[in-house]
């Protein structure tokens, strides 16, 4: 049986590889010679944990891979910068807009660039692992951060940095007085084992002993008193509760006697009532009549003010008989006085004396 030759092994394999890697080619809806576009974002602070192959994601869906990370150092100010080169996979990626769906192949830089910036598409440093610490970057929209660039001419489309959580943290621990807090600590230490190592504390330790041991005797004379207290109190309680029914009992049996006093005192009650009203109208027939009785007086009082009056007619009549009976009186006692020294008079009359 002749062998195969070596140019038709040659032959077999070639034919295999290029339908592996026509295969290969068709299943990953891409091509070897794609090009893969590129971005960087520069940061200011610490990218420890981050390496070239770190995952470059969108709000989880990972997009890219890290492929450099350099070193920029500005001569004059000494200030330090790191631009981190991002290569993003087009076959994860599609634009959909007025025009349909923007397949994966037509993805390039300028798809990823200026619009979704100005939308504010920012590159932040998000914990990986917590295990191992390795970082990652997370693209997402900030549209209220800061877009300021870099100014590096790295002839990249450049993707704003936004400082993320992790940053901040970093930045307020780097700012935490570590040694302040360790001074304070270590004078705490040495006035808490002062206080503690001072006579006062020990005198009050003594007697805050001797207070527990006061108390575990009086807990344990109470622990034997306990049962016949428990027993005592039992019995109060059973006599409360043996008045409660007696006081019961006798409130079911006064009931009735209850319900007539309550009845009489109704009675007594609307007579009062009706007392009371009967004395309130006869009030104030009483204080018509005084007010009646008021009026008249006052009238009466007026007609005696105009009687009186000095220029009234009864005054001047009053006078005049006041004047006649003085001129008569002085008469009489001239004709007392006359019959006096002469009582004939009366008889003969005046020509006789």
């Amino acid at each position: 049986m002749n062998q195969p030759g070596a140019r038709a092994i040659g032959l077999f394999v070639l034919g295999a590889l290029i339908l592996i890697l026509g295969g290969a080619i068709v299943f990953s809806r891409a091509s070897v010679f794609q090009e893969r576009p590129r971005a960087v974002s520069v940061f200011h602070g610490s990218v420890t944990g981050l390496g070239v192959g770190a995952p470059v994601t969108f709000r989880g869906v990972r997009v890219g891979t890290v492929i450099d990370i350099l070193l920029r150092i500005n001569a004059e100010s000494g200030d330090a910068s790191i631009p981190v080169i991002m290569e993003f996979d087009p076959a994860r990626i599609s634009l959909t807009g007025a025009k349909g769906e923007i397949n994966g192949d037509t993805v390039n830089g300028e798809a990823l660039s200026r619009r979704m910036v100005e939308r504010g598409l920012r590159a932040a440093l998000v914990m990986q692992s917590l295990i191992t610490g390795q970082l990652q970057i997370e693209l997402d929209y900030h549209p209220d951060s800061d877009p300021a660039l870099s100014g590096l001419d790295l002839r990249l489309l450049e993707i704003p940095e936004v400082r993320s959580g992790i940053n901040a943290i970093k930045d307020t621990i780097s700012r935490l007085p570590f040694q302040d807090l360790a001074d304070t600590g270590l004078a705490a230490l040495r006035d808490i084992h002062g206080l503690l190592s001072s006579p006062d504390t020990q005198s009050i330790v003594q007697s805050a002993a001797a207070t527990m041991l006061s108390v575990a005797e009086i807990a344990e004379v109470t622990r034997h008193l306990a049962p016949a207290m428990i027993v005592e109190l039992h019995q109060t309680i059973s006599a409360l509760k043996h008045a409660a029914k007696r006081g019961e009992a006798l409130l079911g049996d006064a009931q009735p006697q209850i319900m007539t006093a309550l009845g009489h005192s109704n009675h007594l009650l609307t007579t009062l009532d009706q007392r009371s009203v009967e004395t309130a109208v006869g009030l104030q027939a009483t204080l018509a009549a005084t007010n009646r009785a008021l009026a008249q007086g006052e009238a009466m009082l007026a007609a005696l003010q105009t009687l009186t009056a000095p220029r009234a007619a009864l005054v001047r009549d009053l006078e005049t008989l006041l004047r006649n009976l003085a001129a008569s009186s002085g008469s009489l006692r001239a004709f007392a006085e006359q019959i006096e020294r002469n009582p004939n008079a009366l008889v003969m009359g005046r020509s006789g004396r």
